[in-house]
This record gives structure tokens, sequence and C-alpha cells, in this order.
């Protein structure tokens, strides 16, 4: 018994973590040799490059110090305190090192290059700060927030567009109360809100109110992104006013789309009763252009009836004009089918294909005629012509494939010729 217990406890003894095994240390003693190597090499090119890249700071001189990141951040602060003491005299000295900084910073750097941003020149240091709250860790985000209530707005500003950028999420809500646009480059403002856009943001962040006051037109630009991705309920207004360009101020049609888009991604949060039929009034009175369809479509997309009646009026029009243009009457077809008007397409298709049955026309049907037919076909339960305008199509599974999901095939996706053109993955 005594043996068993003493095998029993010989490997706990082995794997004891207070007693490093001999591979350990010669694991940690071979990383440290590397590292102290590398850091060697790096002084080393710094030494031989260093000169160039400072009187000429360009992609050739600057790769073959930056082949030794991140170790190369060593000999580039010491240059940075160099020019700081006024050592350098090679012209924007410290721009050149800031910019090759910004290039190969870690945390660990970002940490010692903050504690020099107040030695910094003036036009650098909010350009500095970005960049250590983007690499920073923890110690640098908590030196950060001292910015945030500096006496330069261009430093309070860069703190808080990094912390924005870079903090957790939770912790963006105490931010909002840093929004002081009056003291603000709205412009850069704008970019970063638009940076701001693809963020993870909790539901307690909204740009505050004062923020649809504003008429820099980048920076309106850049809110108006991140309302798309990121929808609230008080922006309503804002947004229609954009839409409508009630304010004449000259908006381009892209300013009006993106406005639009972002109407219809907070659509679900606004006034219903009042907003869509504001638009849909406007949308009568509008000439038709690309930007009055792209609102019908809007209207379309939000269940308002007014835009699918403004998107087929021309087409059904030309088609009653020309009742012998089969390809009139397939253009109002596939739009039919786009505003799911599906049994009035399959009518139009069926008429139509059946009177060109025999004719020389029906060799210049296209495939996506007879695609477009099947989904009318099929959205009307109509399964019989739709497989067999399916199959008439000619079109591949490769080419079908990103129509796989609509919801007019679903019903038949187990029979053929759907499963074999529609093959849905598991």
């Amino acid at each position: 018994m005594f043996t068993v217990a003493l095998l029993l406890c010989a490997p706990l003894a082995i794997s004891n973590p207070q007693q490093p095994s001999a591979g350990f240390e010669k694991l940690t003693a071979s990383l440290e040799q590397r590292t102290a190597a590398r850091r060697v090499a790096a002084e080393k090119a710094w030494t031989e490059h260093g000169a160039a890249y400072l009187a000429q700071p360009a992609r050739a001189t600057m790769d073959p110090l930056l082949d030794f990141t991140p170790e190369i951040q060593e000999p580039l602060m010491k240059a940075l305190e160099q020019s700081i003491r006024g050592e350098l005299t090679q012209p924007d000295a410290q721009i050149s090192i800031l910019l090759l900084l910004a290039r190969c910073l870690n945390s660990a750097g970002s940490a010692k290059l903050i504690a020099l941003l107040p030695q910094l020149s003036l036009d650098q240091q909010a350009k500095t700060l970005r960049t250590v709250i983007e690499q920073g860790g923890p110690r640098t985000l908590s030196q950060a927030r001292t910015y945030l209530d500096h006496s330069t707005p261009a430093l309070r500003q860069a703190a808080l567009e990094g912390l924005l950028l870079h903090l957790s999420p939770a912790e963006m809500p105490a931010l909002i109360a840093r929004f002081d646009y009056a003291h603000m480059d709205l412009e850069v403002f704008g970019a970063m809100l638009d940076s701001l856009a693809e963020r993870e943001i909790p539901a307690e962040f909204q740009l505050p109110a004062d923020t649809f006051q504003q008429s820099q037109r980048a920076f309106l630009a850049g809110a108006v992104n991140f309302l798309t991705q990121h929808p609230q309920d008080n922006a309503e207004d804002f947004l229609l006013d954009r839409v409508l360009d009630r304010r004449n101020a000259g908006l381009s049609m892209e300013a009006k789309t993106e406005s639009l888009h972002a109407y219809e991604a907070g659509a679900q949060s606004f006034r219903w009763d009042t907003g869509v039929r504001t638009l849909a009034r406007d949308l009568k009175e509008m000439p038709r252009t690309p930007f009055s369809m792209e609102v019908a479509w809007t209207l379309h997309r939000l269940g308002e009836k007014a835009g699918r009646s403004y998107l087929l009026e021309l087409p059904e029009d030309i088609a009653r004009r020309n009742p012998d243009d089969w390809r009139a009457q397939f253009s109002l077809a596939q739009l039919q089918v786009e505003v799911s008007e599906f049994s009035s397409a399959y009518r139009l298709y069926k008429k139509t294909l059946d009177s060109l049955e025999g004719t020389p026309a029906a060799k210049r049907v296209e495939k996506w005629d007879y695609f477009y037919a099947a989904r009318a076909a099929a959205g009307s339960k109509h399964s019989k012509e739709a497989g067999q305008w399916l199959e008439a199509s000619r079109l591949t599974p490769e080419k079908l494939a990103p129509f796989r999901d609509l919801p007019e095939f679903e019903p038949y996706l187990k029979k053929d010729p759907f499963k074999r053109l529609l093959t849905v993955a598991d």
C-alpha cells in the first residue's frame, strides 16, 4: 500500500507549479535570448538606417526599420526624447519619428509614449493621443481619460474620440456628457461617428439631441451613417428634414438617399402615422427621378401602398398603351413580382408567354424572364408552371444559388425541379 501511494504521489511532485521543469526554464531562457538579440538588432538597424529615414521619410526608408517591430520602438523612443530636447537637426524629425512609431507601437510602447505627450509639439499631441489610445492597454486608457478634462479642446476631442472607439461598450454611455460640439472640429468628429457606427453599441448610448441642430455637412453625414446602424427614436424629424430637404440646404441625392436609409432603419421606433404619411404625401408631388424611386421602394418595404402604386404607375401605363409589346408586358410583370403582386404577375406572364408560343419571338425570351415567371407562378401557388418555367430558364444551380431562400419557393423545395435546381445546404 505504501509503495502504491508513493507511486501515485510521484507525478504530483514532478508537476508542482512551484518547481518549474528544466524544459520550461530552457524555453524561457531561449525566449529571453531571442528578445535580447532582436533588441540589439533593432538598435543596429536604427544606427544604420535611422538617419536616412529622418532625412527622407518614405516607404523605402521605413521598411528596413519596420522589419524589427516591435523592438524598434526602443531606439525610436530614445530618438523622440532627443527631438524633444532639440538634439536632432533633421527637419520635422519629431513628426517623422511619431509617424514611424504609429506603425509599430504596442501596448508597452503606448504607455511610454503617453507619458511623453505633454512634451510633444502642440500640433502632434492630439494625433499621438489617438494613436496611443488605439494601441494602448488599460493603464494607457486610464491615463487617456485625464485628457477629457484638458484645457485644450483638441486634446479633449482626441481623448473622447479615441475612448469612444476603444473602450468597452459598457463604458461608452458615460461619455455622452462629454460631447461639446461648440468646441469641436465637427468634420473630424463626423468621421469618428462614421467609424463608431461599426462598433457594438449599448442601447443606452444615443447621440445627444443637439446633434440634430448642427449644420456641418461632413459631421451630419457621419451622424446619418451612425443612425443607420444604431437607430434612435428622437432622430425622425432630423432624418425627414434631410430626406425632403426641408431646410433648403441643397443636399445631394446621395445625402438624401443615405438619410432615407437611416429613416427606414429606425422606422420601427418612429411615429408611423406621421413620418410615413408625410413621405407618401410628398412622393405624389415628386418628379419621377432615381431619388423618388428610392422613396417609393422605401415606402413599399415599410408596408405603405403608396410606394407600390408609385412604382407600378409608369410600367402599367406603358404596358397598357403597348398591348402587343411583349417586352413591356414582361417589364411590368417583373416589377409586379418584385413588389410581391404574384397573382397579377402570373396572369400577365402566362398570357404573354402563351401568345408568343410558336412565334419567332419565343426564341428571344431571356433566361431571367422565365425565372421571374417561375417566381410569379410559385408565389401564386401554381407549382406546375413554376417548375416548367424554372427549367425553361436554363439557369444552373450555381446561378440560382442567391435565390434559394426566396419565400415563394419555400413550399416546393422538396419537389423536383425545385429540389434539383434550388438545392438548399443542410
